[in-house]
């Protein structure tokens, strides 16, 4: 089985909503196909931000080969895919 390295990528801009806002103290989560949880992060101490999203040590998930895609949940808000 390989393994599939997901690298998150996070900012906000002056001018932007900050869509981390009312989220930060939830779990992030990686989801395959958009249904299946297949690693959960819980939110650092704190609380999680834009430059917390982007130090976090590389998500890697099992991955057999087959086209599947990864989405990154924080909370119930989407935040980022593979597809992208």
């Amino acid at each position: 089985m390989a393994h599939q390295t997901i690298t998150l990528v996070s900012d906000h801009r002056p001018g932007e909503p900050n869509i981390l806002l009312g989220q930060e103290y939830q779990p992030l989560r990686i989801l395959e196909d958009g249904t299946e949880i297949v690693h959960t992060v819980p939110a650092p101490e704190g609380g999680w931000t834009h430059s917390k999203l982007l130090l976090r040590p590389e998500l890697t998930v099992n991955d057999n080969g087959d086209d599947h895609y990864y989405d990154a949940v924080l909370g119930e808000l989407w935040i980022g895919s593979t597809e992208v």
